[in-house]
Order: structure tokens, then sequence, then C-alpha cells
């Protein structure tokens, strides 16, 4: 017996509970964290409580994150599975692959900030800032790591350039206090 390449839906047909759905990749550790409902709420209250007592305009909130592209892998995939899921199944990745690193922010009012590209190398090409083809737009930051990730070294020159004194952010808020959140991730300031 031969299997034909329409093998799956007949599958699905048997087996109604099961449904064909797009699959997000995830890192392996928020894959398997548990978040608590009673941890978040506290974290929101103490957020609510700074910001208003600080008087922190929406303007200078800013989020700091970083997202890592696996070179040669898919971003999603058509897998089966429970036909109760409302989103897409979950793809867990082995952190094997090379990866190309983004620093990100975004501020509540709308604005984002530059990124910083960190790729993996032992230096930085000339043609990967300038040619004809592919060009790093001004303003965006270009690092190098032996891993394609970022660190704590990399982390705090992203956050001095763009919140340091004379950044643009500190310009927009000029004086007043602002909010720079950022995950647990170890490469963020210890």
């Amino acid at each position: 017996m031969q299997i034909g390449i329409h093998w799956h839906l007949r599958f699905l047909e048997r087996h109604p509970d099961l449904a064909l759905k797009y699959s997000r990749q995830i890192e392996y550790l928020r894959c398997t964290a548990e978040q608590s409902y009673f941890i978040l709420k506290g974290f929101f209250e103490r957020l609510k409580i700074t910001i208003e007592k600080y008087e922190i305009k929406k303007e200078n909130h800013y989020n700091f994150d970083e997202i890592r592209f696996l070179m040669g892998w898919g971003h999603s995939a058509k897998v089966i599975t429970s036909n109760l899921r409302e989103k897409g199944a979950l793809r867990a990745q082995d952190g094997n692959r090379e990866m190309v690193t983004i620093l990100e922010t975004g501020c509540a009012d709308g604005s984002f900030e530059d990124p910083m590209i960190i790729f993996k190398s032992e230096g930085i090409s000339e043609g990967w800032v300038e040619n004809e083809k592919f060009a790093i737009p001004d303003g965006v930051m270009v690092g190098y790591s032996p891993n394609g990730w970022t660190d704590n070294e990399k982390a705090m020159a992203f956050i001095k350039h763009f919140f340091g004194p004379g950044s643009k952010t500190t310009q927009k808020a000029n004086g007043q206090f602002q909010m720079l959140l950022f995950d647990g991730h170890s490469s963020h300031i210890h």
C-alpha cells in the first residue's frame, strides 16, 4: 500500500476531533512557561501605581524586546491538531539553528525607534551595510556575536543609544519621566 499526497485529508475525515491549522514559532522556554494570573495582576497593579505616581504620559511609555529569526526555518507550517484549538498550534524550535536577532522598541503612542540587528559573525562586512541590493537604513544599529544573539553589552548599547542623554526619546520627553519596560531575558540589564 502506498500513501498518496492527500492522505492527510482522509485522515482528518476519519478523525473529526482534529483539524489542519497553521503553527506559530515560539521559543522553547516560552512554550513551557506557566504564567500565573496573580503574578500578572500584581504587575499591572504596580505598573498603574508607578505611572500615576510619576505622571508618565503615554508618549513616554516604551517597550523593549528582542526577536530572533531562524535562518532557513519557515515561520509557520500547517499541522494537524485538535479542532478545539481556537488559534494555531505552537512549534518549539530547538535553539540549534543560526539566528539573526532584532532588538526593537515601541512606544504606547504608536511610534517606534529604529531597531538593532545582530548577525552571527566574527565582524561586520561592509557589504551587509552598503550595497545596491540590500542597504540597512540610516539609524539602524548593526552588531554581531558568535551565535547571532544579543548579550548584556549589546542590549545596554541599544538602550543608551535610544534612551541616553541627547537621544530622540529624551528630547521627546522634554524633562518628563519616561518608562522602559522589558522582560526578564538574561541578555537584558542585570
